[in-house]
């Protein structure tokens, strides 16, 4: 299992470093219907907040409420599905929540989807619903869309790399049993201008495979 996933985490009381958190915790504390947005860089945690914002209202599986559909899936017939279906079936299991989350929305290229998409958000939505999409960006977007959603901004600055430095340190220590750390965690998540958690941890991964094959006896 590749790292990221293994420690992603299952509440938002598990996460750190973006400003935009302590706003979704009082969310999830009373939730309602409604439409949000997670605007920002890859790697900076817009999947795992809105897994974890699903898990802290019920919703940790398909069976609890919970619908993951990748944005280059949507067609009419698949949204006219998602809507009128499947996210109006009570959950098997949890307190009746149902979550909806479109990763990667930018990537939706179609204009008629989109189009469509925001007029089953502002007519089909049922009660006890929260559709949450990550988006790396909306340049592309029809702005119609994107004002449907209440908008979330992650961002991959040195706030979330010190973090995330502390976070990949427990980690390690987790992973080896207190070994000494290669090198500098902060330093790994740096790509560009920006901060990826998720970069930091294909590093750490690496370090880790390296870190295994030492402990491997020589025949």
């Amino acid at each position: 299992m590749r790292l990221w996933e293994k420690y992603r985490p299952s509440s938002l009381s598990e996460l750190v470093g973006q400003p935009c958190l302590a706003a979704l915790r009082e969310f999830a504390a009373s939730p309602y219907s409604c439409c949000l947005l997670f605007e920002g860089p890859p790697g900076t945690g817009k999947t795992a907040s809105a897994l974890a914002l699903a898990a802290d209202v019920g919703c940790k599986d398909q069976w609890s409420g919970l619908e993951i559909v990748p944005s280059v899936d949507l067609t009419i017939e698949r949204c006219r599905e998602l809507f009128e279906r499947t996210l109006r079936i009570i959950p098997m299991a949890g307190n009746g929540w149902r979550v909806l989350v479109v990763e990667e929305l930018e990537a939706c290229s179609s204009v008629q989807v989109q189009r469509y998409l925001k007029v089953m958000l502002d007519t089909g939505l049922p009660p006890k619903l929260i559709v949450i999409a990550t988006s790396n960006g909306t340049d592309d977007l029809d702005p119609a869309l994107v004002q449907r959603f209440d908008q979330y901004l992650f961002r991959g600055d040195e706030t979330l790399a010190r973090y995330g430095g502390d976070h990949l340190r427990q980690i390690w220590f987790r992973e080896t049993g207190g070994e000494k750390l290669p090198g500098d965690p902060v330093m790994w998540g740096w790509t560009g201008e920006r901060w990826s958690f998720r970069t930091a941890m294909k590093v750490m991964q690496q370090h880790l495979a390296l870190h295994d094959r030492r402990l491997v006896p020589m025949a």
